[in-house]
């Protein structure tokens, strides 16, 4: 948000009344950072992105859901895919496919480890990651995005005004 330094500042503003809301905020930020706000019902959310809806706002409608045509479908996938990714672990494509499974299974371990777990609820991290599949094969339908969408969204981004 234009005039503000950061998160913090921003929601300073809204505390103050200056701002009345904002977008682009996850839930697990929202959780950590200000709390308050959700136990004492000081927002409503009106919207999620991403390509699949937090487990805690179930009611609350996903910009997808909202799209009128295929098109739009593809490029909110391609805006929101890396909400779902966040900071996802690469292999060279020669990789043996057994190393590629062993490294999975022990990637699915640590994040179902309980002490993995415990840590994280005390750093107030969600853990809620793709799997191995399931990134390979969002990357997979994200290559095959056609390039008008492709086009569509690389001119939103770039937009001056964005």
């Amino acid at each position: 948000m234009r005039g503000y330094e950061g998160t913090a500042q921003i929601n300073n503003a809204i505390e103050r009344g200056e701002v009345e809301g904002q977008g682009g905020v996850g839930w697990a930020a929202v959780k950590a950072q200000v709390p308050g706000w959700i136990t004492d019902k000081k927002i409503k959310v009106i919207a999620q992105y991403g390509l699949r809806r937090h487990t805690q706002l179930p009611d609350v409608p996903n910009v997808l859901d909202l799209a009128t045509s295929d098109a739009d479908r593809r490029a909110l996938t391609t805006l929101f895919a890396r909400t779902e990714y966040g900071r996802p672990y690469f292999l060279p494509p020669e990789v043996p496919a057994a190393r590629v499974s062993a490294l999975r299974r022990a990637f699915a371990a640590t994040m179902r480890d309980p002490a993995f777990i415990a840590d994280a609820a005390k750093l107030q991290l969600e853990i809620d990651p793709m799997t191995g599949e399931e990134l390979q094969g969002l990357i997979g339908e994200l290559g095959r995005t056609p390039p008008d969408v492709v086009a569509r969204v690389r001119a939103i981004l770039e937009a001056p005004d964005r």
